[in-house]
């Protein structure tokens, strides 16, 4: 629908009921429908209006605004309102005054999409309804296109509604509804009044004329309603409202515009939208409404919607103090308060809180058993909210790990924790007993086949524990005697006793038996002839 509005041509300015209409540009249809027939003053109803435009080609003069819009995309803000007018005479009264926004993206913009409101509510919140000033009778209700705004290529927001209203009807009527002197469609007779009674006064410029409807004690006869030109800042001042200048004269006329000179921002906070309300020093009795509109993505980080305050700046005190029963409306993003006084209005935010950091604190038991690594590893300021660590234990000689306790549990060495509140962990390792020490026995025997050396007892193949007490003893081989020990023994004895606290190194000496001279027995030579004999 919002899209029609820049490319629909030259349709009728008025449209009354269900119907259709078509030109060399676009075809249009439409059919309304109102949710009760006969009301009462104050009660609630709606009308729905389903609206579908076919473009067929976009007008010659058009078609540069529209390659723009559909290459770089477009933000479109549509205003109406919606007026009653009664059967027999002139007088019209506002019900509702509201506005529709609509983003095209970039490429998105199709001449031959079919564009439409379907089965629309109107209003899409809340409810139409008739003040209590409102004669009774039959009444005409029409919804009006009061203003249009388009930005694109950050250049905006343009008013084009001169534009738009030369191509669509900028009233469309919805039907007929009485408004009864009876109980909500009781079936009383109206009772018409021939003196009609002005309805709400509604201006969306930035400016708005209370000169005819306040009277000379400064109460205003009806409501009226007034937004900003940018759509993002309105004040409703109810019937009845005593509303003053400064010397305490009926007021003639209200403002709602961006200041040109913002009041400095207060400590710890931000300003999320400003608006000047004038004449400065005017008041109102009872308190006004006055409405905010804000961007969620320009909230600081970490700030919620509902963190939000609407605020008015004392120029006296040089602070800004915050509004009465202040409303924060998440859904539709507004900030509502009550005002007695007109002043520059600001939507503040608390700056954005400093990151939640975490310590993680590990020790161990007992103190030189282990270490543990942390990945990633802890910065100075602790650690990042959910941020998951990663726990290594890792033992030291004669230790080895045992479990996790205080914020972590388990047996495996490695484990996580997820930093969401400060943590302390205890990494616990037990004493491994050492293995036993053992001592190698080396024995050599001098000269070698000179005897034996036997050990008691026999020596192990991985060496003697520490501290046994071994018995050598030496045996002779035959023809030799048992002489002495050397190395790390001494002694003549055959026996000797070793302390094995090292490694020992032991000849057995051995020494070779001469036996006693053989005394050669005498020969005696006999010789034949004369039998002497030689000895």
């Amino acid at each position: 629908m919002l899209i029609a509005l820049l490319l629909v041509g030259a349709l009728p300015a008025f449209v009354a009921g269900d119907g259709s209409a078509e030109n060399e540009y676009a075809q249009f249809q439409w059919q309304t429908s109102i949710s009760k027939q006969t009301v009462g003053k104050g009660e609630g109803f709606y009308a729905t209006l389903d609206i579908q435009s076919t473009v067929i080609a976009i007008p010659s003069e058009y078609e540069l605004h529209h390659a723009i819009a559909n290459a770089f995309g477009a933000d479109l803000v549509v205003y109406y309102d919606v007026i009653a007018q009664r059967t027999g005479d002139s007088a019209q009264i506002g019900l509702w005054s509201d506005s529709i926004s609509k983003h095209v993206n970039p490429g998105e913009l199709d001449p031959r999409d079919v564009l439409q409101f379907s089965n629309e509510r109107i209003p899409t919140t809340g409810f139409l309804a008739f003040p209590e000033g409102a004669e009774y009778g039959n009444y005409t209700l029409y919804i009006r296109l009061t203003r249009v705004q388009a930005s694109t290529l950050g250049i905006g927001p343009l008013d084009v509604t001169t534009l738009i209203m030369a191509f669509l009807p900028s009233m469309v009527e919805l039907g007929t509804v009485m408004l009864d002197g009876g109980s909500s469609g009781g079936g009383s007779t109206p009772t018409p009044t021939p003196t009609p009674t002005p309805g709400p006064i509604f201006s969306n410029t930035g400016e708005i004329s209370l000169a005819t409807i306040v009277n000379p004690a400064g109460l205003l006869q009806v409501q009226s309603t007034l937004t900003s030109e940018d759509g993002k800042s309105t004040v409703v001042v109810a019937k009845d409202t005593r509303a003053l200048d400064k010397d305490g004269n009926p007021l003639s006329q209200i403002t709602c515009r961006p200041p040109a000179t913002p009041a400095p921002a207060p400590a710890d906070n931000n300003v999320i939208a400003v608006y000047d309300l004038g004449p400065n020093g005017a008041t109102f009795n009872p308190p006004i409404t006055v409405t905010m509109k804000y961007d969620p993505a320009e909230l600081p980080q970490g700030v919620a919607e509902t963190d939000l305050v609407l605020a008015y700046y004392d120029v006296t005190a040089g602070v800004w103090v915050p509004l009465t029963d202040i409303v924060v409306d998440t859904v539709n993003h507004t900030v509502s308060g009550k005002t007695s006084h007109f002043t520059q209005f600001a939507v503040l935010s608390p700056t954005a809180p400093p990151p939640v950091k975490y310590a993680l604190t590990v020790a161990v038991d007992p103190i030189g058993s282990g270490t543990v690594t942390l990945s990633p590893v802890q910065p100075a300021g602790g650690y990042d909210v959910g941020t998951v660590v990663t726990l290594t234990a890792r033992a030291n000689v004669g230790y080895t790990f045992d479990h996790w306790s205080g914020d972590a549990s388990g047996t495996s060495a490695a484990t996580t924790v997820t930093m969401n509140s400060d943590k302390n962990v205890t990494a616990h390792f037990s004493a491994v007993a050492p293995p036993p020490v053992k001592y190698t026995l080396t024995v050599a025997v001098d000269p070698a086949g000179g005897g034996r050396v036997s050990l008691d007892p026999p020596q192990p193949a991985d060496g003697y524990d520490a501290w046994t007490a071994v018995t050598l003893t030496a045996t002779a081989n035959a023809g030799y005697i048992f002489d002495h020990w050397s190395g790390d023994a001494s002694g003549t004895g055959a026996s000797t006793t070793l302390i094995m606290n090292s490694d020992k190194s032991i000849t057995a000496h051995f020494t070779e038996v001469v036996p006693p001279d053989v005394i050669a027995p005498e020969v005696v030579a006999v010789s034949p002839e004369n039998g002497a004999k030689n000895v």
